[in-house]
């Protein structure tokens, strides 16, 4: 005979996503950068998230806040730099992890940051021919 219908079953996911804006910047010697961490919650996750963000060097200094988050909110990481002088030839490339943690959920991403280095601005040239 014919199978019985059991209906479809679509799985919508649970948890968050995590998010950065901008996902890098680039600074000078002894600047400041601000990133914009934003949770967004899928599958009516409710729970409060953890953020964590680790600083691959000794020169940059990192605060985030707030730490602890409800669904559709944001935080801010500043990272300021250590280096003194005022150019830093060539650049250096950081790359700094983020994680958030909650509801049994782990999600993780990254922002960079260039410090120094030269930055080239080419000219647009616009010709229109006959």
């Amino acid at each position: 005979g014919a199978a019985p219908d059991v209906g479809a079953f679509e799985y919508q996911g649970y948890g968050f996503t995590l998010s950065t804006v901008p996902t890098e910047r680039a600074i000078v010697p002894g600047g400041v950068a601000t990133y914009t961490i934003g949770v967004q919650p899928i599958g009516g996750f409710s729970s409060t998230v953890t953020l964590t963000a680790a600083s691959p060097s000794s020169n940059l200094t990192l605060q985030l806040a707030p730490t602890m988050l409800s669904p559709s909110a944001r935080a801010a990481l500043t990272v300021t730099d250590g280096h003194s002088g005022t150019s830093l030839l060539p650049g250096l490339w950081y790359t700094m992890p983020i994680t958030a943690t909650g509801g049994g959920v782990t999600q993780s991403t990254s922002v960079g940051l260039l410090v120094g280095g030269v930055r080239v601005w080419l000219p647009v040239v616009l010709k229109s021919y006959p």
